[in-house]
């Protein structure tokens, strides 16, 4: 069975040189610090559907960032809700006059949909995209802003990091999303984009419109890394990842094993819409190395020279 010695062999070295590759993009990828306070004009959109259980916790840390309110303006985009999300919204436009709601009509539906609504209505160039489930911290919205107006790129992927979880489904969990943030941020700075979380966000308004044909509305999932995809065809160096602690944006982890597993399908089913060379690769290394160890683990209960001898 010398075959399985050479294909073993042969992906474990791709992936310990591509992975070493990331990692190496990590490690060199500086910390960020702010040289100065600058303000710029935002629009924060927020895709909402059947969030009453969450909104009200995002958009409280929102109102407390530290940036000034004038200088951003908050879109709620309601994908057709059933429970009170819409209500809280309301509740809040009622307090905070830069914070508006727009819902979606028709079979004009689907968290993309609600993303492209919220944009095109957009008042200012600067988005920012973050998800209903999530909280940040009150530097958050001006640590993104002072970073472009540095440096002016195209994207602005930002970290995010697990909150809760029990047990050793939680730690895995969050070891899981830390090795995809740093794998995340390692491509990005190699110029090698791979993936993105549109839970953390930032682009310019004139970019997304010019890729809006090419985001695969189609499909219901990959909003983030579709439009990852297709402004790196327009500008790779203009994609950056800001690796601060005041960036950071926190979600939930998964809690059932039902919900994990569908996390997993949806992430899974995007990846075939791949059209790029890097995001395949990685991709189908990852799944070969998988399904390689978890044929190996059940081949060394049925062949014994699979085992390793001492």
């Amino acid at each position: 069975m010398i075959w399985v010695f050479i294909v073993s062999g042969t992906l474990a070295t791709l992936y310990i040189i591509w992975i070493g590759f990331l990692f190496h993009g990590w490690l060199t990828l500086p910390v960020y610090r702010p040289k100065r306070d600058s303000v710029c004009f935002t629009t924060v959109v927020v895709p909402v559907r059947n969030e009453e259980g969450n909104l009200s916790k995002l958009l409280e840390s929102l109102v407390r960032q530290d940036y000034p309110l004038k200088y951003f303006e908050i879109l709620v985009v309601d994908d057709h809700s059933v429970d009170k999300t819409a209500n809280i919204a309301e509740k809040y436009i009622g307090l905070y006059p830069n914070i508006r709601l727009i819902k979606l009509t028709g079979d004009h539906k689907g968290k993309k949909a609600a993303i492209s609504e919220g944009v095109f209505r957009a008042r200012h160039d600067l988005i920012v995209t973050t998800d209903a489930d999530c909280t940040m911290g009150k530097s958050w919205l001006g640590e993104l802003v002072s970073y472009y107006s540095e440096h002016r790129p195209s994207v602005i992927a930002g970290p995010i990091f697990l909150k809760g979880g029990q047990g050793f489904a939680g730690f895995f969990q969050k070891l899981e999303f830390i090795s995809l943030v740093a794998a995340s941020a390692g491509a990005i700075n190699i110029k090698k984009p791979l993936m993105c979380n549109g839970a953390n966000l930032a682009f310019r308004k004139k970019d997304y419109k010019k890729v809006s044909p090419n985001l695969k509305m189609h499909l219901a999932s990959g909003d983030d890394v579709f439009f990852l995809h297709a402004v790196k065809k327009l500008n790779n160096s203009g994609i950056h990842f800001i690796k601060s602690p005041a960036a950071i944006v926190y979600t939930p982890a998964v809690n059932t094993l039902k919900g994990f597993l569908n996390q997993r399908r949806r992430w899974t089913a995007k990846s075939k819409n791949y059209s790029q060379i890097s995001p395949v690769f990685t991709s189908l290394l990852i799944l070969s190395v998988n399904v390689l160890l978890l044929g190996l683990l059940f081949a060394g209960f049925f062949r014994f020279e699979y085992h390793l001898k001492k």
